[in-house]
């Protein structure tokens, strides 16, 4: 393993150790804070001194999150393959970082709430459901991060293996971002969303899951900047993203048809006049992004 790939991997775990101390100290503060809160019993000054330390905790792990990533992201692009869940890790941790923000962002709409008397319980879902989110990349990601540190590893100097290794992973990352994108607005339709939840979630949901694709493919589009757009592709990878998308465009229409006669034929068309861009959106990015990938493994 690279030297550098090591040093982070190697911080990545002793931020990962005590990301996951502050982590089991949040979750018991939340947990001993959550009644208090919605009974509107009296918080000392012990409880404001906790919340620093929240805080405190909330940066490391997000400090941690960065820096794992990066490191299995480095890690990813040493090696001549690149694996499912690398690539799912790399979704969770950006999710989880993201959703870091959402928790500072909770915890000041709780305190304003309480100071005016009024009930939390959706701040406290959102918290608590990110809080998971969090739990569930510190318990993923070290384990795979010490992995990573013990196994050999290639160190490809060949810029044309790095290069498929960079497009293997984007569209790794792309099928499972359509995926859940995917997942989601089936879930949607399956329950009949009410249209409320639907008008101020869909575009803050949809624009979460689609963030760790964006991000991956701005690292891609960063590593060919110094390259002219022809040669940005060899000519398989050409052929692949040519049949992939082929592909797309026969798939894609006609669902698309169907959610157009569901619309004008259902009494609740306003669920599928909402779900309509979502629904294409995920699935051409889960359609060309998995059939590229599928494509360029054979």
């Amino acid at each position: 393993m690279n030297k550098y790939i090591h040093r982070f991997h190697v911080l990545s775990i002793s931020l990962g150790l005590l990301a996951a101390i502050g982590f089991v100290y949040n979750s018991v503060i939340l947990g001993l804070l959550f009644p208090k809160v919605e009974r509107f019993d009296p918080i000392g000054t012990q409880w404001e001194i906790a919340g620093i330390i929240v805080g405190a905790s909330l940066f490391l792990i997000a400090v941690f999150h960065l820096v794992a990533m990066l490191a299995m992201l480095l890690r990813a692009l040493n090696l001549r393959s690149v694996s499912w869940r690398v690539a799912a890790l790399l979704v969770l941790g950006i999710l989880s970082g993201i959703l870091i923000l959402a928790d500072l962002t909770m915890l000041q709409e709780i305190g304003k709430q309480y100071a005016q008397g009024w009930h939390s319980t959706g701040e406290w879902t959102i918290l608590f459901t990110s809080t998971a989110l969090h739990a569930l990349f510190i318990g993923l990601s070290l384990p795979a991060l010490i992995a990573n540190l013990r196994a050999p590893g290639s160190s490809p100097d060949e810029p044309m293996l790095r290069d498929h290794v960079a497009f293997q992973l984007t569209h790794l990352t792309g099928s499972l971002c359509g995926a859940l994108g995917t997942a989601a607005w089936l879930t949607a339709v399956a329950i009949q969303a009410p249209t409320w939840i639907l008008e101020q979630t869909v575009i803050t949901l949809g624009g979460l899951i689609l963030t760790p694709y964006l991000l991956i493919l701005l690292v891609w589009l960063w590593s060919k900047r110094k390259d002219l757009i022809p040669d940005w592709f060899d000519e398989k990878q050409i052929q692949d993203v040519a049949k992939a998308s082929l592909g797309t465009l026969l798939v894609t229409p006609p669902i698309m048809l169907l959610f157009y006669l569901l619309q004008i034929k259902l009494p609740d068309g306003d669920l599928w006049g909402l779900l309509w861009l979502p629904a294409y959106l995920f699935l051409t990015l889960l359609t060309f992004s998995a059939g590229t990938l599928l494509l360029s493994r054979e």
